[in-house]
């Protein structure tokens, strides 16, 4: 940001004020203009970006969540969405299927020897995996 410096001169009866003022004026505007610009496009970055983080994790069909404490040889407490709407498993999840979440408060044990892929286990959710698995 530049500004220019007001001076004032004795000799033009206050022309060179109004003029120094003037550009002291115009310096001000751009420089807010600049602001107003840059904070516009920085909104507009965020915007953008925070919705960003919010789709990627975004069900898909086929994908596995917990409703409780589960384990991989029992439907219970598995749900699956269906596409529109999470609604009861009637299977446990296999590697085959989407993603598996373990979401806060649950508690998942693997008691079998399986293979599983795209496990998500939320900040506060529980894998324990058997001796031996």
């Amino acid at each position: 940001m530049s500004i220019t410096p007001l001076s004032v001169s004795c000799t033009d009866h206050g022309n060179n004020k109004r003029s120094n003022i003037a550009q002291l004026d115009r310096n001000t505007k751009n420089d807010s203009f600049s602001f107003k610009a840059f904070r516009l496009r920085f909104l507009f970055l965020i915007t953008l970006i925070i919705p960003l983080g919010q789709t990627l994790t975004a069900q898909t069909t086929g994908d596995f969540r917990t409703n409780g404490d589960v384990t991989f040889t029992s439907a219970t407490n598995w749900e699956r969405y269906n596409g529109s709407a999470w609604v009861a498993a009637v299977a446990a999840p296999v590697r085959t299927d989407g993603v598996i979440t373990i979401r806060t408060g649950n508690t998942a044990v693997l008691t079998s020897t399986i293979s599983l892929d795209q496990i998500i286990v939320a900040s506060g959710g529980i894998f324990n995996i058997e001796t031996g698995r």
